[in-house]
């Protein structure tokens, strides 16, 4: 299959009828990214029948999005946007055309504009405050937490309560699952291939069902739409307070319903449960980080109990014999997604090397893989005659001369003179845990720069550790969390 334009940017030579859908794999960002190096931050893929070109680069997506957006602000519409005609009325399939913008100005001054969102921000904090108290509550009683689920239940409720004042779904209940089941319908018939969309002659035969399916779950959201509507004008005489997005919008449509119909309404209601499986894996992500710097010791114990216990050091032999507060599914996932990956291992040996025994057979070394810090410590407080500080140690381990002359290399001395700036006392003898993480820049893989595999407690101290290196982290990972989460109210182009 020969290229039909030389114009076109190089890429990996398609297969006829297939093209190069092979080449994506179950994983199909990490695929592109590799295929990017060979052939360049532009290149072209041929999906089926549709040249698609990809752009890698931060330049050349400076280029596409600032200085020509109009040209490349369309959007492809999938097989399952047609159905109702959909691509038609949505904010988010549209051209940039006079509709769109309509749609596009409605949407930011009454959902977007600075005093809605100020006047929300009670509603989003309630809604995050339920959240955290559901999983508080599973914590206590010990019960397994599908984060995803529950990161959808949030941001259903967070949204259907900014649109109608009401939510549509409850933490662990089977009640008001209708509307949820149709919401992850939707997603999931917009999120799966689609054959017609690789092979635009298949569409009017609809292969899979896709759009036919589309179709009747756009129906029954479209009615309970009309049904939530319908309400709010019968009773708008005896309510007080209209100051849900659907108020403004009814109001708009009765003062002019030429400038927003009912049919746009439901549209644009539509277009604002926007869920992807990608949101999900963003999240669990998110998670996942907080989860592993709080139990990545435990954890490690208790792979390696059962390592003893199955007498075995491959991962995929461990499957079954987790803990239970863990949960089986998440450790056979562990076992066979994490732990027996070819990173993984080639990690873990590496750390092994890089790593001796210390007296007490606890694992305490230099990063370089050298002598264990337990005995620079114990040879320096024989030679002082006294408790040595962690600046006194972290000078032996990585300047020459005994702790006295140059420093090992750039970045040990850089972090030893930001720690001194940051210090009112420069005494060899105190040590400040707060100044020495701003000066090293975190903690990073739950390591503390300069003191190689020793655990963060030990260097920084229980209330140092505690107080200021996790709930950091966790802070800025929980607002990450709820960026994901909001995801949801940001669909305009």
């Amino acid at each position: 299959m020969a290229r039909k334009s030389s114009k076109l940017p190089p890429g990996p030579f398609p297969f006829p009828i297939i093209g190069n859908i092979l080449s994506l794999g179950s994983k199909p960002h990490i695929s592109i990214a590799k295929l990017s190096e060979k052939y360049g931050p532009v290149m072209t893929l041929k999906l089926g029948s549709i040249t698609t070109i990809v752009v890698s680069s931060p330049e050349a997506q400076k280029m596409v999005l600032q200085k020509h957006d109009s040209i490349c602000s369309g959007r492809t519409v999938p097989g399952a946007g047609d159905a109702l005609n959909h691509e038609q009325f949505s904010i988010v399939y549209q051209a940039t055309n006079k509709q769109w913008r309509k749609l596009r100005k409605v949407s930011k001054e009454q959902m977007f504009s600075a005093s809605r969102l100020d006047a929300s921000e009670g509603l989003r904090k309630e809604k995050l405050q339920k959240m955290y108290d559901y999983v508080n509550e599973c914590c206590e009683r010990g019960r397994v937490i599908e984060i995803g689920e529950v990161a959808f239940t949030t941001s259903l409720n967070l949204i259907s309560s900014t649109l109608f004042s009401k939510e549509f779904a409850q933490f662990g209940s089977s009640l008001s699952h209708e509307f949820k089941e149709l919401v992850s319908a939707v997603t999931l018939c917009f999120g799966q291939p689609n054959y017609a969309d690789f092979f635009p002659f298949l569409k009017p035969f609809d292969p899979q069902g896709i759009l036919r399916q589309t179709k009747i779950y756009f129906k029954k959201l479209f009615a309970i739409f009309d049904e939530i509507i319908d309400d709010k004008l019968k009773n708008s005489a005896s309510r007080i307070e209209k100051n849900d997005l659907v108020d403004a919008l009814i109001e708009i449509n009765q003062r002019d319903a030429t400038e927003l119909s009912r049919n746009d309404i439901n549209h644009l209601l539509l277009a604002k449960y926007r869920w992807t499986f990608e949101t999900i894996d963003d999240i669990k992500r998110v998670w996942w980080g907080i989860a592993n710097r709080r139990y990545r010791d435990i954890i490690c114990k208790e792979r390696k109990k059962v390592e003893l216990k199955v007498k075995s050091s491959k991962p995929l032999d461990w499957r079954g014999h987790g803990p239970k507060w863990l949960g089986e599914n998440t450790w056979n996932k562990l076992c066979e997604d994490h732990w027996s990956t070819e990173k993984f291992q080639r990690m873990s040996d590496a750390g092994k090397n890089n790593r001796r025994s210390s007296a007490d057979g606890t694992m305490s070394t230099h990063s370089g893989g050298s002598r264990p810090f337990a005995v620079h410590e114990e040879e320096m407080e024989d030679e002082y005659k006294r408790k040595v500080s962690k600046v006194e140690l972290y000078d032996r381990t990585h300047r020459t001369k005994q702790g006295k002359g140059e420093f090992i290399c750039d970045k040990a001395k850089r972090v030893r003179d930001a720690y001194d700036n940051l210090v009112e006392d420069n005494s060899l003898s105190t040590f400040n845990p707060d100044a020495w993480i701003e000066a090293c820049g975190g903690v990073p893989k739950g390591r503390v720069y300069g003191f190689g595999s020793q655990p963060p407690h030990q260097i920084l101290g229980d209330i140092a550790h505690s107080m200021r290196v996790v709930e950091e982290l966790e802070i800025l990972a929980l607002q990450n969390l709820l960026k994901v989460l909001l995801l949801l109210l940001t669909t305009d182009k």
